[in-house]
C-alpha cells in the first residue's frame, strides 16, 4: 500500500523502467456528479502488485508521469472510464494504452467480455466478486478489499501476452484502434454541449424541440456540476425531453409533464420557462438538426438486417468481433445517410473498418437506394404494435 509522496516517487521510478504495467481503479459514484477515485491498483508483474491510496496522497502528479509516459505500456480492461478518472486526478493525458477488452475483439473473442470472463477464458482464473459493491472511500480498507483490488491487475500482463499471440494478422487494426485512446482531450471533463450531442434520447424530435432540449441540457449539466449531484438528482434526460416536446409556457404546463414534481416546479420552473422562451426565439438556422428518420421503416429494417448478416461472416473470416463495427443504431444512421455519409462522422466508414468492408457490404450501407429511405425530421410512416 502506497500512502506517502516518497513511496509513490520511488514506485513510479521503478514502474517507468518496465515495458508494461497493469492498471485499474476503484471509485465511488453514487451521490456526486463525477466519480471519486478511491484506489489505484498497479502491477509490475503477476506477483508484483501495488495499491496507491489517493485519499492519503492527495497529490497524484507523480503517478501522472507514469500515465503519460510514451515508453511504458499501460494495460487496462475497458480503459476509457478508468483513464478519464485518472486524468482528472493526475492532470496528465494518458499515453500508450493497451485495452484488453478491445484486444479480445481482434483475437476471435467478444469485445464485450468483462475482465472476469476474459481471464477465465484465457487463463482459467476465477476472480472473486465479493467486494464489487464496496465503499472504496472508507478507511481502513479490509484485507478482502485489498485482495480483490490486487487481483484485478495481477493477471493483466499474462492476458496481454496471450491476446497478442492470438491477434496475429489483426495487429495493425488493433494498433489503430488502440491509438484512438491516445487522442488528446479524450479524457477531459465533458462539456455540457458534448453531453447534449451524445445524448441518445431526443435525437429524433423536431428541430424546434431539440433547440429547447439543448438549452435545458446545458443548464442541467451546469447545475448538476455546481451542486455536485448526479444529473438525475436535478432532472433526468426523460423529463428534459418531455419538457422540450411540451414547450411549456407557464407553470401549469410544467405540472403535467410526466415525472416533473411540484418541488421541481417551485425550484426550477421559472428558470426552465425562461430557457424555453429564449430557445424558440433563436434563429431556426441554429437549431440542432434531428437525426434522419426512415420514410419506409420496414425497408430500413430489411437493409439493416442484410447489412448485419453480411458483416457477421466477414467478421468470422478475419476473427474480429462484429460488435466493433458499430451498434445497430450507428449502422442504421449510415444507411439513412447513404452516399452522403461522411467517414469523419461515421467510424464504420473510416480507418481499419473501411478496410474490413467488402464492396458488397459497403453497397448495403451507403449504396442506392439508401438515399430514398431518409427523410430528415420525419417519423416512421406507421406505428408498429
Amino acid at each position: 500500500m502506497i500512502t506517502t509522496a516518497e513511496a509513490l516517487d520511488e514506485f513510479v521510478t521503478r514502474a517507468l523502467e518496465c515495458d508494461a504495467v497493469g492498471v485499474d481503479t476503484e471509485f465511488f459514484w453514487e451521490r456526486t456528479f463525477a466519480p471519486i477515485l478511491g484506489l489505484i491498483q498497479v502491477s509490475l508483474g503477476p506477483d508484483d502488485c501495488y495499491l496507491i491510496d489517493p485519499l492519503a496522497l492527495k497529490d497524484l502528479t507523480r503517478f501522472g508521469d507514469l500515465l503519460a509516459d510514451k515508453g511504458t505500456v499501460k494495460i487496462l480492461h475497458d480503459a476509457q472510464q478508468d483513464l478519464a478518472i485518472l486524468q482528472r486526478s493526475c492532470g496528465q493525458e494518458p499515453r500508450n494504452i493497451f485495452d484488453t477488452r478491445l484486444a479480445a475483439g481482434f483475437a476471435g473473442l467478444a469485445s464485450t467480455l468483462s475482465l472476469t470472463n476474459l481471464l477465465n477464458e484465457l487463463l482459467g482464473v476465477d476472480l472473486e466478486k465479493g467486494e464489487q459493491r464496496s465503499n472504496w472511500l472508507a478507511r481502513p480498507l479490509r484485507d478482502s478489499q485489498c485482495v480483490y483490488a490486487s487481483a484485478d491487475v495481477a493477471h493483466l500482463h499474462q492476458a496481454r501476452e496471450i491476446l497478442l499471440e492470438r491477434i496475429g494478422d489483426n495487429a495493425a487494426w488493433l494498433n489503430e484502434e488502440l491509438a484512438t485512446l491516445d487522442t488528446p482531450g479524450l479524457y477531459a471533463v465533458e462539456t455540457p454541449e458534448a453531453y447534449f450531442k451524445r445524448m441518445r434520447k431526443g435525437r429524433s424530435i423536431p428541430a424546434r424541440a431539440r433547440a429547447i432540449l439543448r438549452e435545458c441540457v446545458l443548464w442541467r449539466e451546469t447545475e448538476a456540476a455546481h451542486r455536485d449531484r448526479p444529473r438525475s438528482h436535478v432532472l433526468s434526460d426523460d423529463i428534459l425531453v418531455a419538457i422540450a416536446r411540451a414547450e411549456p409556457k407557464e407553470s401549469a404546463d410544467l405540472r403535467v409533464v410526466k415525472g416533473f414534481s411540484e418541488r421541481a416546479v417551485h425550484r426550477y420552473g421559472r428558470h426552465l420557462l425562461g430557457l424555453v422562451e429564449s430557445a424558440v426565439a433563436t434563429d431556426p438556422a441554429t437549431w440542432p438538426v434531428p437525426d434522419p428518420q426512415a420514410k419506409d421503416y420496414d425497408l430500413l429494417q430489411e437493409r439493416t438486417k442484410l447489412a448485419l448478416a453480411a458483416i457477421k461472416p466477414r467478421a468470422e473470416e478475419v476473427r474480429v468481433d462484429s460488435a466493433l463495427m458499430g451498434a445497430r443504431a450507428a449502422i442504421q444512421k449510415v444507411i439513412l445517410m447513404g452516399e452522403s455519409a461522411d467517414p469523419a462522422d461515421h467510424r464504420i466508414l473510416a480507418g481499419w473498418r473501411a478496410e474490413f468492408l467488402t464492396p458488397a457490404i459497403r453497397e448495403l450501407l451507403v449504396g442506392q437506394p439508401a438515399m430514398a429511405l431518409a427523410g430528415a425530421g420525419r417519423r416512421r410512416s406507421r406505428m408498429r404494435k
